[in-house]
């Protein structure tokens, strides 16, 4: 079994999981739901052409979800660079974490080499295509609304299974 968990053919950095697929958005019937989980409700992604102030182009892709019980929406914004052969995924803005902890182990993200962060993502296992970096971030940020609307660790929703 590999230590890798794939979202589309890509990898996150998350090990030591007996399963080896995320789901997808919109891939509910596949997973689990528990408690307060099925709140998070997937969104879209968007592209915008602004002056967004974390990037200088103006190019940028927004995605939010939504939580049912509260009615917050949860705002992402991304941008994605072709290195290549692969794409990389910059996190422009996540939303505010209300005191849980966002260190890179919290949310699987690395330094980017343009400066702020990136989702971190297996060495060879990046993304190969826009629509699979495109998954992949949206993937992100599910996780991440759910980690701060539960306290559920993305670790911890990958290992379970819960979508």
């Amino acid at each position: 079994m590999s230590d890798i968990n794939h979202n589309n053919g890509i990898a996150m950095n998350i090990k030591n999981y007996p399963y080896n697929e995320l789901p997808k958005v919109g891939d509910h019937g596949k997973a689990k739901r528990k408690g307060s989980a099925d709140t998070i409700i997937p969104g879209f992604l968007n592209w915008k052409n602004d002056s967004h102030p974390a990037w200088r182009s103006g190019d940028y892709w927004e995605y939010s979800c939504h939580n049912s019980r509260t009615g917050q929406d949860y705002i992402f914004r991304f941008h994605y660079v072709n290195c290549g052969n692969y794409y990389e995924i910059d996190i422009l803005e996540y939303p505010d974490c209300m005191g849980k902890s966002e260190n890179s182990p919290s949310l699987h993200w690395l330094n980017s080499a343009r400066g702020g962060k990136k989702i971190c993502v297996n060495s060879g296992q990046e993304p190969r295509t826009l629509e699979q970096a495109k998954s992949l971030s949206e993937s992100w940020a599910v996780y991440v609304a759910r980690y701060i609307w539960t306290g559920m660790s993305i670790d911890y929703q990958i290992s379970h299974h819960i979508w």
